[in-house]
């Protein structure tokens, strides 16, 4: 099983394929591991072979031009995420960070709302100190037009 795996999602023998062969491969690669899990003479040794060839190889499809490629190694590493089957942090997304990982350094947070407590563009009618910062000072004169008679 761990064999097949590593062919089926190798980014070395992969990536030479047409999209539509490297979908099909991610998700063979995915029945592979769910057909090893469920068989009794696999080693629990074997299972954490394939389980780190998955976790390994599954998030370079993560960058794919195709969509379903894309989707299909998304859906599987987010599904072995929440069977709590990977192990350490190598398998996370690319580019995407997690709730408890933000790390909000540019934003102000004056206690007013804002952009933490729901109102997500930050439109809540105030306009941050760092905005009114780049903001020229604009006056306005009162002109009165009044004739006199």
């Amino acid at each position: 099983y761990h064999a097949l795996i590593q062919i089926l999602s190798s980014p070395s023998n992969v990536q030479q394929l047409a999209t539509s062969t490297q979908k099909v491969f991610v998700q063979a690669a995915v029945k592979v591991f769910a057909a090893a899990s469920e068989a009794k003479v696999v080693k629990k040794a074997e299972l954490e072979g394939c389980l780190y060839t998955l976790q390994l190889n599954l998030p370079i499809f993560l960058q794919s031009v195709d969509v379903e490629v894309v989707e299909r190694a998304f859906t599987a590493l987010e599904l072995l995420r929440s069977l709590q089957l990977l192990t350490g942090g190598s398998a996370a997304v690319p580019g995407l960070v997690g709730l408890g990982d933000e790390d909000d350094s540019d934003e102000e947070d004056d206690g007013k709302g804002g952009a933490t407590s729901g109102d997500l563009l930050g439109l809540g009618g105030d306009t941050p100190a760092s905005a009114k910062a780049a903001l020229p000072e604009i006056t306005t004169t009162s002109t009165s037009n009044a004739t006199k008679s």
